[in-house]
């Protein structure tokens, strides 16, 4: 069961969340192998001091619509990422990778199709100066009570998307300003694991955004291919999605509240 959602499931939807879980571990080697060959900040040759994507942890950041967006990966390539930008208007996808050419191993960025890049559009990249992360990330923004208003769930190739009561009525989360956050459940039932109605998360900053660890958890390793994540949206809500986007919660903010049991 995913530590961050914490919604009551059935033993059968449990076993299918476990194996979807094990299958996204075991492509971790094949995705990461790649995926590293780009590592770095880059920049199209025409415009060397533009960044325009930043490759790390597992995550491609790619400058579109005048924000820095993390991307989703559709799909390894042998040296690169092919990667759809979060909360993007026109749903585009695109490819990083590099290219051996005359004994040069040049780094490419494309438009992609089906998990391909599109050999067409191909434009070469050059090294670039790193984002300031801190300034983009502004972890006050965060900070405060959320409730969850949209959660979509990957069912084979189909999204399920729950709205209204049935999700908002599940829970609410508080960011707090110690990069600590508190789930609470409002309709909770005491389990041998959980006997507390909180959720308690360690968030790790990671770029732009925020990368969600259940508090209990000694690994925090930000290069692992299965993880959860925070980041706040253009329009002002809250993303919390894994890395395949299998689940994608969108919260906004609410004047709900309710005792945090970090507090003294």
């Amino acid at each position: 069961m995913k530590p961050f959602a914490l919604i009551n499931l059935s033993s059968a939807a449990l076993r299918r969340g476990i194996l979807v879980s094990s299958l996204a571990l075991a492509a971790t080697e094949s995705f990461a192998y790649g995926h590293k060959d780009i590592y770095g900040s880059w920049a199209l040759e025409t415009a060397p001091q533009k960044t325009l994507i930043v490759a790390t942890n597992a995550t491609v950041w790619l400058h579109k619509d005048g924000v820095w967006r993390p991307g989703t990966p559709i799909s390894p390539q042998q040296h690169g990422s092919c990667f759809r930008p979060c909360d993007s208007k026109d749903n585009a996808s695109y490819a990083i990778w590099q290219h051996e050419k005359h004994g040069n191993n040049d780094v490419l960025f494309s438009t992609s199709e089906n998990g391909v890049p599109n050999l067409d559009s191909a434009k070469r990249l050059v090294k670039a100066k790193s984002p300031d992360w801190d300034v983009i990330r502004n972890s006050r923004s965060y900070e405060g009570f959320w409730k969850p208003v949209r959660c979509e769930i990957m069912r084979g190739k189909d999204v399920a998307v729950i709205t209204g009561p049935e999700i908002s009525e599940r829970m609410l989360l508080k960011i707090r300003n110690d990069n600590q956050a508190v789930l609470f459940l409002k309709k909770f039932k005491p389990t041998n694991i959980m006997k507390e109605p909180y959720g308690i998360l360690t968030l790790v900053p990671a770029e732009g955004q925020f990368r969600v660890f259940l508090q209990r958890k000694k690994s925090r390793d930000l290069e692992r291919g299965v993880y959860e994540a925070l980041w706040l949206q253009p329009d002002g809500m809250l993303r919390k999605y894994d890395r395949d986007n299998s689940e994608v919660m969108i919260f906004e903010r609410t004047d709900d509240t309710f005792e945090d049991p970090l507090d003294p």
